[in-house]
Protein backbone atom coordinates (compact mmCIF):
# COMPACT_ATOMS: atom_id res chain seq x y z
CA UNK A 1 0.00 0.00 0.00
CA UNK A 2 1.07 3.58 -0.66
CA UNK A 3 1.56 6.31 1.93
CA UNK A 4 -1.55 8.10 0.64
CA UNK A 5 -4.75 6.46 2.02
CA UNK A 6 -6.98 4.95 -0.65
CA UNK A 7 -4.27 4.77 -3.34
CA UNK A 8 -1.89 2.03 -4.46
CA UNK A 9 0.71 4.50 -5.74
CA UNK A 10 1.76 7.91 -4.44
CA UNK A 11 3.52 9.07 -7.62
CA UNK A 12 3.40 8.00 -11.27
CA UNK A 13 6.41 9.20 -13.30
CA UNK A 14 5.48 9.73 -16.96
CA UNK A 15 8.42 10.38 -19.30
CA UNK A 16 9.86 9.83 -22.76
CA UNK A 17 12.42 7.02 -22.84
CA UNK A 18 14.71 9.19 -24.97
CA UNK A 19 15.11 11.50 -21.96
CA UNK A 20 16.41 8.66 -19.81
CA UNK A 21 19.44 7.91 -21.91
CA UNK A 22 22.78 8.20 -20.12
CA UNK A 23 23.93 11.81 -20.24
CA UNK A 24 27.08 12.59 -22.25
CA UNK A 25 30.10 12.36 -19.96
CA UNK A 26 28.21 10.49 -17.21
CA UNK A 27 29.11 7.03 -15.93
CA UNK A 28 26.87 4.15 -16.99
CA UNK A 29 26.21 3.21 -13.38
CA UNK A 30 24.69 6.65 -12.77
CA UNK A 31 21.84 5.77 -15.12
CA UNK A 32 19.84 8.25 -17.17
CA UNK A 33 18.60 11.60 -15.86
CA UNK A 34 15.14 10.32 -14.97
CA UNK A 35 16.53 7.27 -13.19
CA UNK A 36 18.63 9.58 -11.00
CA UNK A 37 15.68 11.93 -10.50
CA UNK A 38 13.51 9.03 -9.36
CA UNK A 39 16.09 7.82 -6.80
CA UNK A 40 16.55 11.35 -5.44
CA UNK A 41 12.79 11.89 -5.12
CA UNK A 42 12.31 8.64 -3.22
CA UNK A 43 15.28 9.35 -0.90
CA UNK A 44 14.13 12.89 -0.07
CA UNK A 45 10.51 11.94 0.58
CA UNK A 46 11.49 8.91 2.69
CA UNK A 47 13.71 11.17 4.80
CA UNK A 48 10.70 13.42 5.39
CA UNK A 49 8.75 10.56 6.93
CA UNK A 50 6.70 9.28 4.01
CA UNK A 51 6.92 5.65 5.06
CA UNK A 52 5.73 3.12 2.50
CA UNK A 53 6.03 5.58 -0.40
CA UNK A 54 5.17 3.88 -3.70
CA UNK A 55 6.45 5.30 -7.00
CA UNK A 56 5.18 3.82 -10.28
CA UNK A 57 8.26 3.44 -12.41
CA UNK A 58 8.29 2.48 -16.07
CA UNK A 59 7.32 -1.12 -16.89
CA UNK A 60 9.22 -2.83 -14.08
CA UNK A 61 5.94 -3.89 -12.47
CA UNK A 62 4.61 -5.51 -15.63
CA UNK A 63 5.12 -9.11 -16.67
CA UNK A 64 5.85 -10.21 -20.21
CA UNK A 65 2.23 -11.22 -20.82
CA UNK A 66 0.60 -8.17 -19.20
CA UNK A 67 -1.97 -6.19 -21.19
CA UNK A 68 -0.04 -3.06 -20.33
CA UNK A 69 -2.43 -0.48 -21.80
CA UNK A 70 -5.26 -1.59 -19.52
CA UNK A 71 -2.90 -2.19 -16.60
CA UNK A 72 -1.31 1.27 -16.81
CA UNK A 73 -4.70 2.93 -17.23
CA UNK A 74 -5.97 1.11 -14.15
CA UNK A 75 -2.84 1.95 -12.14
CA UNK A 76 -3.18 5.62 -13.06
CA UNK A 77 -6.66 5.58 -11.54
CA UNK A 78 -5.08 4.39 -8.28
CA UNK A 79 -2.27 7.00 -8.23
CA UNK A 80 -2.27 10.13 -6.04
CA UNK A 81 0.16 12.35 -8.02
CA UNK A 82 1.20 12.40 -11.67
CA UNK A 83 4.70 13.64 -12.61
CA UNK A 84 4.95 14.76 -16.26
CA UNK A 85 8.66 14.98 -17.09
CA UNK A 86 7.99 17.70 -19.63
CA UNK A 87 10.43 17.91 -22.53
CA UNK A 88 10.31 18.36 -26.28
CA UNK A 89 10.56 14.58 -26.58
CA UNK A 90 7.67 14.17 -24.14
CA UNK A 91 5.50 16.46 -26.27
CA UNK A 92 6.12 14.26 -29.32
CA UNK A 93 5.32 10.98 -27.56
CA UNK A 94 1.96 9.40 -28.38
CA UNK A 95 2.19 7.12 -25.36
CA UNK A 96 2.96 9.98 -22.96
CA UNK A 97 -0.17 11.64 -24.36
CA UNK A 98 -2.15 8.50 -23.50
CA UNK A 99 -0.79 8.41 -19.95
CA UNK A 100 -1.65 12.04 -19.23
CA UNK A 101 -5.10 11.64 -20.79
CA UNK A 102 -5.82 8.53 -18.73
CA UNK A 103 -4.75 10.19 -15.48
CA UNK A 104 -6.81 13.34 -16.12
CA UNK A 105 -9.83 11.26 -17.21
CA UNK A 106 -9.80 9.17 -14.04
CA UNK A 107 -8.84 12.00 -11.67
CA UNK A 108 -11.91 13.97 -12.77
CA UNK A 109 -14.25 11.23 -11.61
CA UNK A 110 -12.31 10.48 -8.42
CA UNK A 111 -13.67 11.93 -5.19
CA UNK A 112 -10.42 13.89 -4.76
CA UNK A 113 -10.75 15.51 -8.17
CA UNK A 114 -7.87 16.86 -10.22
CA UNK A 115 -7.12 19.48 -7.56
CA UNK A 116 -7.32 18.97 -3.82
CA UNK A 117 -7.84 22.11 -1.71
CA UNK A 118 -6.11 24.19 -4.35
CA UNK A 119 -3.22 21.76 -4.90
CA UNK A 120 -2.91 20.20 -8.35
CA UNK A 121 -2.32 16.45 -8.46
CA UNK A 122 -0.54 16.88 -11.79
CA UNK A 123 3.11 18.09 -11.57
CA UNK A 124 4.67 19.85 -14.57
CA UNK A 125 8.42 19.14 -14.32
CA UNK A 126 10.27 20.95 -17.11
CA UNK A 127 13.61 19.50 -18.22
CA UNK A 128 13.70 21.70 -21.33
CA UNK A 129 12.98 25.41 -21.58
CA UNK A 130 9.41 25.20 -22.93
CA UNK A 131 7.44 28.49 -22.98
CA UNK A 132 4.32 28.71 -20.83
CA UNK A 133 2.21 29.49 -23.91
CA UNK A 134 2.97 26.02 -25.33
CA UNK A 135 0.92 24.26 -22.68
CA UNK A 136 -1.76 26.92 -22.19
CA UNK A 137 -4.55 27.32 -24.78
CA UNK A 138 -2.19 25.93 -27.39
CA UNK A 139 -4.35 23.11 -28.66
CA UNK A 140 -1.60 20.67 -27.76
CA UNK A 141 -2.44 17.61 -25.66
CA UNK A 142 -0.41 19.02 -22.74
CA UNK A 143 -3.21 21.57 -22.17
CA UNK A 144 -4.14 19.87 -18.85
CA UNK A 145 -0.95 21.47 -17.48
CA UNK A 146 -2.65 24.85 -17.92
CA UNK A 147 -2.71 26.82 -14.69
CA UNK A 148 0.63 25.49 -13.47
CA UNK A 149 3.86 27.49 -13.49
CA UNK A 150 5.85 24.28 -13.68
CA UNK A 151 9.05 23.21 -11.92
CA UNK A 152 12.12 24.18 -14.02
CA UNK A 153 14.79 21.49 -13.92
CA UNK A 154 16.83 22.78 -16.84
CA UNK A 155 19.88 25.04 -17.10
CA UNK A 156 18.58 27.66 -19.55
CA UNK A 157 19.73 31.16 -18.60
CA UNK A 158 18.03 33.13 -21.38
CA UNK A 159 14.41 32.96 -22.61
CA UNK A 160 15.51 31.61 -25.99
CA UNK A 161 17.89 28.95 -24.63
CA UNK A 162 16.91 25.34 -25.33
CA UNK A 163 17.72 24.27 -21.77
CA UNK A 164 19.17 20.85 -20.94
CA UNK A 165 18.30 18.84 -17.82
CA UNK A 166 20.33 19.97 -14.79
CA UNK A 167 23.16 17.48 -14.19
CA UNK A 168 22.81 16.03 -10.67
CA UNK A 169 26.60 16.02 -10.09
CA UNK A 170 28.10 18.82 -12.17
CA UNK A 171 25.31 21.26 -11.27
CA UNK A 172 24.55 19.74 -7.90
CA UNK A 173 23.48 22.91 -6.08
CA UNK A 174 21.15 23.96 -8.87
CA UNK A 175 19.76 20.40 -9.02
CA UNK A 176 19.24 20.37 -5.23
CA UNK A 177 17.42 23.73 -5.29
CA UNK A 178 15.13 22.58 -8.11
CA UNK A 179 14.43 19.29 -6.37
CA UNK A 180 13.68 20.99 -3.05
CA UNK A 181 10.88 23.04 -4.68
CA UNK A 182 9.29 19.85 -5.99
CA UNK A 183 9.69 18.00 -2.68
CA UNK A 184 8.13 20.88 -0.73
CA UNK A 185 5.04 20.90 -2.98
CA UNK A 186 4.75 17.10 -2.96
CA UNK A 187 4.93 17.13 0.84
CA UNK A 188 2.15 19.69 1.14
CA UNK A 189 -0.05 17.98 -1.46
CA UNK A 190 0.29 14.45 -0.08
CA UNK A 191 -0.51 15.69 3.42
CA UNK A 192 -3.60 17.43 2.06
CA UNK A 193 -5.21 14.06 1.30
CA UNK A 194 -7.53 12.91 4.11
CA UNK A 195 -5.99 10.58 6.70
CA UNK A 196 -8.74 8.08 5.98
CA UNK A 197 -9.24 6.62 2.53
CA UNK A 198 -11.60 8.62 0.35
CA UNK A 199 -14.79 6.86 -0.79
CA UNK A 200 -14.37 4.38 -3.62
CA UNK A 201 -13.68 6.21 -6.86
CA UNK A 202 -16.54 6.42 -9.30
CA UNK A 203 -16.33 4.39 -12.44
CA UNK A 204 -16.58 6.28 -15.68
CA UNK A 205 -20.24 6.35 -16.69
CA UNK A 206 -20.68 3.65 -19.31
CA UNK A 207 -24.17 4.99 -20.05
CA UNK A 208 -22.74 8.14 -21.61
CA UNK A 209 -22.70 8.42 -25.42
CA UNK A 210 -19.42 7.23 -26.93
CA UNK A 211 -17.63 9.36 -29.52
CA UNK A 212 -14.58 8.76 -31.67
CA UNK A 213 -12.80 11.76 -33.17
CA UNK A 214 -10.79 10.41 -36.09
CA UNK A 215 -7.23 11.17 -37.14
CA UNK A 216 -6.70 14.80 -38.20
CA UNK A 217 -4.18 16.89 -40.08
CA UNK A 218 -1.84 19.10 -38.10
CA UNK A 219 -3.98 22.13 -38.99
CA UNK A 220 -7.00 20.56 -37.25
CA UNK A 221 -5.17 19.32 -34.13
CA UNK A 222 -6.07 22.41 -32.12
CA UNK A 223 -9.75 22.10 -33.08
CA UNK A 224 -9.76 18.42 -32.11
CA UNK A 225 -8.35 19.32 -28.71
CA UNK A 226 -10.96 22.05 -28.28
CA UNK A 227 -13.80 19.68 -29.18
CA UNK A 228 -12.68 17.24 -26.51
CA UNK A 229 -12.49 20.05 -23.96
CA UNK A 230 -15.96 21.39 -24.90
CA UNK A 231 -17.51 17.91 -24.73
CA UNK A 232 -16.06 17.45 -21.23
CA UNK A 233 -17.95 14.91 -19.15
CA UNK A 234 -21.04 14.79 -21.38
CA UNK A 235 -19.66 11.90 -23.45
CA UNK A 236 -16.90 9.29 -23.45
CA UNK A 237 -14.17 9.97 -26.00
CA UNK A 238 -12.52 6.83 -27.30
CA UNK A 239 -8.74 6.71 -27.46
CA UNK A 240 -7.29 7.79 -30.82
CA UNK A 241 -5.82 5.29 -33.22
CA UNK A 242 -2.47 6.94 -33.82
CA UNK A 243 -0.30 6.25 -36.85
CA UNK A 244 1.95 4.57 -37.67
CA UNK A 245 -0.07 1.39 -38.03
CA UNK A 246 0.17 -1.13 -40.87
CA UNK A 247 -3.15 -1.29 -42.73
CA UNK A 248 -4.21 -4.66 -41.33
CA UNK A 249 -3.61 -3.59 -37.71
CA UNK A 250 -5.16 -0.18 -38.29
CA UNK A 251 -8.33 -1.57 -39.87
CA UNK A 252 -8.79 -4.10 -37.07
CA UNK A 253 -8.42 -1.37 -34.43
CA UNK A 254 -10.81 0.93 -36.30
CA UNK A 255 -13.41 -1.82 -36.69
CA UNK A 256 -13.40 -2.15 -32.91
CA UNK A 257 -13.94 1.62 -32.58
CA UNK A 258 -16.90 1.54 -34.98
CA UNK A 259 -18.48 -1.18 -32.87
CA UNK A 260 -18.13 0.93 -29.70
CA UNK A 261 -18.88 4.44 -30.96
CA UNK A 262 -22.32 6.05 -31.10
CA UNK A 263 -20.85 8.67 -33.43
CA UNK A 264 -17.57 9.11 -35.30
CA UNK A 265 -16.44 12.65 -36.14
CA UNK A 266 -14.07 13.32 -39.04
CA UNK A 267 -12.47 16.78 -39.36
CA UNK A 268 -11.49 17.17 -43.01
CA UNK A 269 -9.28 19.79 -44.60
CA UNK A 270 -7.44 20.95 -47.70
CA UNK A 271 -4.76 18.26 -47.29
CA UNK A 272 -5.22 14.50 -46.93
CA UNK A 273 -3.07 14.19 -43.80
CA UNK A 274 -0.51 11.56 -42.86
CA UNK A 275 -0.06 8.80 -45.40
CA UNK A 276 -0.53 5.21 -44.25
CA UNK A 277 2.59 3.12 -43.70
CA UNK A 278 1.97 0.45 -46.30
CA UNK A 279 -0.79 1.84 -48.54
CA UNK A 280 0.37 4.34 -51.11
CA UNK A 281 -1.48 7.64 -51.56
CA UNK A 282 -4.03 6.89 -48.82
CA UNK A 283 -3.96 8.80 -45.53
CA UNK A 284 -5.18 7.63 -42.14
CA UNK A 285 -7.75 10.44 -42.22
CA UNK A 286 -9.14 9.23 -45.55
CA UNK A 287 -9.07 5.56 -44.55
CA UNK A 288 -11.04 6.22 -41.38
CA UNK A 289 -13.61 8.45 -43.12
CA UNK A 290 -14.11 5.98 -46.00
CA UNK A 291 -14.52 3.02 -43.64
CA UNK A 292 -16.98 4.80 -41.34
CA UNK A 293 -19.08 6.20 -44.20
CA UNK A 294 -19.41 2.76 -45.78
CA UNK A 295 -20.90 1.20 -42.64
CA UNK A 296 -24.10 1.63 -40.66
CA UNK A 297 -22.19 3.63 -38.06
CA UNK A 298 -23.33 7.21 -37.43
CA UNK A 299 -20.70 9.35 -39.18
CA UNK A 300 -20.22 13.12 -39.29
CA UNK A 301 -17.82 14.52 -41.90
CA UNK A 302 -16.99 18.20 -41.39
CA UNK A 303 -15.14 20.61 -43.66
CA UNK A 304 -14.40 24.25 -42.65
CA UNK A 305 -16.35 26.81 -44.63
CA UNK A 306 -13.03 28.57 -45.19
CA UNK A 307 -11.82 25.67 -47.37
CA UNK A 308 -13.04 25.60 -50.97
CA UNK A 309 -12.32 22.86 -53.49
CA UNK A 310 -10.34 25.38 -55.55
CA UNK A 311 -7.91 25.66 -52.64
CA UNK A 312 -7.16 21.91 -52.63
CA UNK A 313 -3.94 21.32 -54.58
CA UNK A 314 -3.99 17.52 -54.47
CA UNK A 315 -6.33 16.48 -57.32
CA UNK A 316 -7.10 13.06 -55.84
CA UNK A 317 -7.93 14.57 -52.45
CA UNK A 318 -10.11 17.18 -54.18
CA UNK A 319 -12.09 14.44 -55.95
CA UNK A 320 -12.35 12.53 -52.68
CA UNK A 321 -13.83 15.55 -50.86
CA UNK A 322 -16.17 16.27 -53.77
CA UNK A 323 -17.57 12.74 -53.70
CA UNK A 324 -18.74 13.32 -50.13
CA UNK A 325 -20.01 16.88 -50.55
CA UNK A 326 -21.96 16.13 -53.73
CA UNK A 327 -23.63 13.11 -52.14
CA UNK A 328 -22.27 10.83 -54.87
CA UNK A 329 -21.90 8.07 -52.29
CA UNK A 330 -25.67 7.66 -52.04
CA UNK A 331 -25.43 4.07 -50.84
CA UNK A 332 -23.51 5.10 -47.75
CA UNK A 333 -24.82 6.53 -44.50
CA UNK A 334 -23.06 9.68 -43.38
CA UNK A 335 -23.64 13.38 -42.91
CA UNK A 336 -21.39 15.87 -44.66
CA UNK A 337 -21.34 19.30 -43.07
CA UNK A 338 -19.55 22.45 -44.18
CA UNK A 339 -19.46 25.28 -41.66
CA UNK A 340 -17.66 27.25 -38.98
CA UNK A 341 -15.81 25.84 -36.01
CA UNK A 342 -18.31 27.44 -33.63
CA UNK A 343 -21.17 25.89 -35.59
CA UNK A 344 -19.54 22.47 -35.42
CA UNK A 345 -19.07 22.70 -31.65
CA UNK A 346 -22.67 23.83 -31.12
CA UNK A 347 -24.04 21.10 -33.37
CA UNK A 348 -21.93 18.39 -31.75
CA UNK A 349 -23.01 19.40 -28.24
CA UNK A 350 -26.66 19.28 -29.35
CA UNK A 351 -26.15 15.80 -30.80
CA UNK A 352 -24.58 14.59 -27.57
CA UNK A 353 -27.48 16.05 -25.59
CA UNK A 354 -29.97 14.20 -27.80
CA UNK A 355 -27.99 10.97 -27.41
CA UNK A 356 -28.08 11.40 -23.64
CA UNK A 357 -31.81 12.07 -23.70
CA UNK A 358 -32.43 9.04 -25.91
CA UNK A 359 -30.56 6.79 -23.50
CA UNK A 360 -32.45 8.04 -20.44
CA UNK A 361 -35.91 8.58 -21.97
CA UNK A 362 -38.57 6.41 -20.29
CA UNK A 363 -40.19 3.91 -22.58
CA UNK A 364 -37.43 4.28 -25.16
CA UNK A 365 -37.68 0.54 -25.78
CA UNK A 366 -41.23 0.90 -27.17
CA UNK A 367 -41.99 1.34 -30.85
CA UNK A 368 -42.61 5.02 -31.56
CA UNK A 369 -45.31 6.41 -33.86
CA UNK A 370 -45.57 10.13 -34.54
CA UNK A 371 -48.97 11.28 -35.80
CA UNK A 372 -48.77 14.55 -37.73
CA UNK A 373 -52.18 16.19 -38.41
CA UNK A 374 -52.87 19.77 -39.46
CA UNK A 375 -55.23 21.55 -37.09
CA UNK A 376 -58.05 21.07 -39.63
CA UNK A 377 -57.63 17.28 -39.36
CA UNK A 378 -56.69 17.07 -35.71
CA UNK A 379 -59.76 15.12 -34.65
CA UNK A 380 -58.66 12.27 -36.95
CA UNK A 381 -55.25 12.43 -35.33
CA UNK A 382 -56.70 11.85 -31.86
CA UNK A 383 -58.93 9.08 -33.20
CA UNK A 384 -55.95 7.36 -34.85
CA UNK A 385 -53.95 7.57 -31.61
CA UNK A 386 -56.80 6.07 -29.60
CA UNK A 387 -57.30 3.25 -32.10
CA UNK A 388 -53.59 2.35 -32.21
CA UNK A 389 -53.42 2.35 -28.40
CA UNK A 390 -56.41 0.04 -28.23
CA UNK A 391 -54.92 -2.45 -30.70
CA UNK A 392 -51.33 -2.23 -29.46
CA UNK A 393 -51.10 -0.92 -25.90
CA UNK A 394 -47.27 -0.81 -25.71
CA UNK A 395 -46.73 1.71 -28.52
CA UNK A 396 -45.13 5.09 -27.76
CA UNK A 397 -47.58 7.40 -29.59
CA UNK A 398 -47.13 11.14 -29.96
CA UNK A 399 -49.14 13.80 -31.79
CA UNK A 400 -47.57 16.99 -33.16
CA UNK A 401 -48.96 20.26 -31.84
CA UNK A 402 -47.27 22.84 -34.08
CA UNK A 403 -48.34 21.47 -37.46
CA UNK A 404 -50.25 24.59 -38.50
CA UNK A 405 -47.28 26.92 -37.96
CA UNK A 406 -44.91 28.12 -40.68
CA UNK A 407 -41.96 25.88 -41.47
CA UNK A 408 -39.45 28.16 -39.72
CA UNK A 409 -41.43 27.81 -36.49
CA UNK A 410 -41.43 23.99 -36.32
CA UNK A 411 -39.48 24.11 -33.10
CA UNK A 412 -40.20 20.55 -31.98
CA UNK A 413 -40.98 18.77 -35.22
CA UNK A 414 -37.44 17.81 -36.20
CA UNK A 415 -36.73 16.59 -32.68
CA UNK A 416 -39.86 14.41 -32.65
CA UNK A 417 -38.99 12.94 -36.05
CA UNK A 418 -35.57 11.84 -34.79
CA UNK A 419 -37.21 10.01 -31.87
CA UNK A 420 -39.78 7.91 -33.71
CA UNK A 421 -39.80 4.89 -35.99
CA UNK A 422 -43.01 5.65 -37.95
CA UNK A 423 -44.30 9.05 -39.05
CA UNK A 424 -47.94 9.25 -40.14
CA UNK A 425 -48.85 12.51 -41.94
CA UNK A 426 -52.61 13.08 -42.20
CA UNK A 427 -53.99 14.36 -45.55
CA UNK A 428 -57.59 15.54 -45.34
CA UNK A 429 -58.83 19.12 -45.65
CA UNK A 430 -55.35 20.58 -45.71
CA UNK A 431 -53.64 21.85 -48.87
CA UNK A 432 -51.49 19.20 -50.61
CA UNK A 433 -48.50 21.55 -50.41
CA UNK A 434 -48.60 21.30 -46.63
CA UNK A 435 -48.42 17.50 -46.77
CA UNK A 436 -45.56 17.63 -49.25
CA UNK A 437 -43.68 20.07 -47.05
CA UNK A 438 -44.08 17.88 -43.96
CA UNK A 439 -42.92 14.76 -45.78
CA UNK A 440 -39.93 16.48 -47.38
CA UNK A 441 -38.88 18.02 -44.08
CA UNK A 442 -39.13 14.68 -42.28
CA UNK A 443 -37.12 12.98 -45.00
CA UNK A 444 -34.46 15.67 -44.79
CA UNK A 445 -34.23 15.23 -41.02
CA UNK A 446 -33.93 11.45 -41.41
CA UNK A 447 -31.26 11.82 -44.07
CA UNK A 448 -29.11 14.39 -42.31
CA UNK A 449 -29.50 13.81 -38.59
CA UNK A 450 -27.15 11.16 -37.21
CA UNK A 451 -29.36 10.02 -34.33
CA UNK A 452 -32.70 9.59 -36.10
CA UNK A 453 -34.57 6.28 -35.69
CA UNK A 454 -37.16 7.00 -38.42
CA UNK A 455 -37.84 3.95 -40.59
CA UNK A 456 -41.15 4.66 -42.38
CA UNK A 457 -43.15 7.67 -43.54
CA UNK A 458 -46.87 7.10 -44.06
CA UNK A 459 -49.45 9.42 -45.60
CA UNK A 460 -52.98 8.76 -44.31
CA UNK A 461 -55.59 9.81 -46.88
CA UNK A 462 -58.76 11.09 -45.22
CA UNK A 463 -62.29 11.51 -46.73
CA UNK A 464 -61.77 15.17 -47.68
CA UNK A 465 -58.65 14.68 -49.83
CA UNK A 466 -58.27 13.79 -53.49
CA UNK A 467 -56.01 10.76 -54.02
CA UNK A 468 -55.02 11.96 -57.49
CA UNK A 469 -54.10 15.39 -56.16
CA UNK A 470 -52.27 13.84 -53.21
CA UNK A 471 -50.12 11.46 -55.22
CA UNK A 472 -49.28 14.14 -57.79
CA UNK A 473 -47.96 16.51 -55.13
CA UNK A 474 -45.96 14.04 -53.02
CA UNK A 475 -42.17 13.88 -53.55
CA UNK A 476 -41.30 11.35 -56.25
CA UNK A 477 -37.87 10.45 -54.87
CA UNK A 478 -39.12 9.35 -51.44
CA UNK A 479 -40.67 5.95 -50.88
CA UNK A 480 -43.95 6.67 -49.13
CA UNK A 481 -46.44 4.16 -47.78
CA UNK A 482 -50.05 5.09 -48.58
CA UNK A 483 -52.94 4.38 -46.20
CA UNK A 484 -56.28 4.93 -47.93
CA UNK A 485 -59.04 5.74 -45.43
CA UNK A 486 -61.19 7.88 -47.76
CA UNK A 487 -64.13 5.48 -47.87
CA UNK A 488 -64.69 5.50 -44.11
CA UNK A 489 -66.02 8.36 -42.02
CA UNK A 490 -63.84 7.21 -39.13
CA UNK A 491 -60.45 5.51 -38.89
CA UNK A 492 -61.22 2.04 -40.20
CA UNK A 493 -60.03 -1.13 -38.49
CA UNK A 494 -58.27 -2.24 -41.63
CA UNK A 495 -56.30 1.03 -41.63
CA UNK A 496 -55.10 0.29 -38.12
CA UNK A 497 -54.17 -3.28 -39.00
CA UNK A 498 -52.42 -2.16 -42.19
CA UNK A 499 -50.30 0.26 -40.18
CA UNK A 500 -49.56 -2.44 -37.62
CA UNK A 501 -48.85 -5.12 -40.20
CA UNK A 502 -45.14 -4.31 -40.17
CA UNK A 503 -43.37 -7.18 -38.38
CA UNK A 504 -41.40 -4.91 -36.08
CA UNK A 505 -44.60 -3.19 -34.98
CA UNK A 506 -46.24 -6.53 -34.27
CA UNK A 507 -43.28 -7.54 -32.16
CA UNK A 508 -43.36 -4.23 -30.34
CA UNK A 509 -39.70 -3.62 -31.11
Amino acid sequence: MAYTPGFDYDIFISFSHIDNQTLPGALDEDGGWISQFRHQIEAWLTSRGFAGLEVWWDFERLGGNTDYDNRIRDDLGRTALFFAIHSHNYRRSAYCEKEMGWFVEQAKVHTAGLSLQGHRRLFNILINNIPYTEWTNSGHWTDPLEGTAGFPCHNAKKPDDFGDPIRPKEESQQFTDALRDIIDCVTITLKTFPKQALPERQSIDNDLPTLFIADVTDSQAKLRKRLIKEIGDSARILDPIPPPYPAVEHDAAFAKVLHQADLTVHLLGASPGREMDDVEEVSYLQRQADTAAATESATLLWLPDTVTLEMVEDDEHKAWLQSFESGARADQRYQFQRGSREGLISDLLERIERLNEAQTRPGSGSRGILIDPHRQDQSYGFELAAGLSRVHSELDIRITSDADKPADSWSGYSELVTQTQDLVVLFGRVDPGWVKGRVEHAFKVAATQIETTLESIWVLLLPDCSEEQALRRLPKFIRIEILDNRNASHIAEETLHRLLSDNSLKAGK
